[in-house]
């Protein structure tokens, strides 16, 4: 399961589309898109990781009420705001199902709240964190996977950057 920085880079690239769009590029927008996409990782404060925050349930919600706030204190685009609010969310449960889970139980409640069901992609295109800060390999291990989420995700992230900067001008 990719890192803060995996999902950061994950959610910006997701939303890309809709803030060239819409010209929403400004310093709060992409720092409430980061936000949204990395949010579902406070469950593991609460000890429930890759539950209900990794879900679709999670997206629409976060999606509703961004729009309620937005609306409420009149800023732009609200609806536009709100949907790339849940894509952020949502991209982190697609990228969480395509990562390796070492921890029970194995996968992401996707589809909460019409399922508990946990899910798990075949694919395996990220690999998992580790929190075991008392191994000797933990900080070349964990070292490897942010270069790796930075060939996948930042790469292709930084290119979609470019282009939606550039649009704007």
């Amino acid at each position: 399961m990719p890192s803060p920085v995996g999902h950061a880079l994950g959610a910006l690239l997701v939303t890309a589309p809709l803030r060239a769009r819409y010209r929403l590029l400004g310093a709060g927008v992409t720092l409430a898109i980061v936000a949204a996409g990395t949010a579902p990782d406070l469950d593991l404060l609460m000890g429930r990781h890759s539950a209900e925050t990794h879900s679709l349930g999670a997206a629409l919600l976060t999606g509703a009420f961004g729009w309620m706030v937005l609306r409420a204190r009149a800023a732009p685009q609200p609806a536009v705001m709100a949907l790339m609010l849940a894509a952020a969310v949502l991209s982190h449960a697609a990228f969480d199902w395509l990562g390796t889970d070492t921890s029970a139980p194995i996968g992401i409640m996707a589809l909460w709240p019409f399922s508990r069901e946990y899910f798990e992609s075949d694919a395996h295109v990220f690999m998992a964190v580790s929190r075991r800060y008392w191994l000797e390999e933990f900080w070349t291990y964990n070292l490897t996977v942010l270069a790796r989420e930075l060939l996948i995700l930042g790469i292709p992230a930084a290119a979609v950057e470019w282009l939606v900067r550039r649009r704007r001008r």
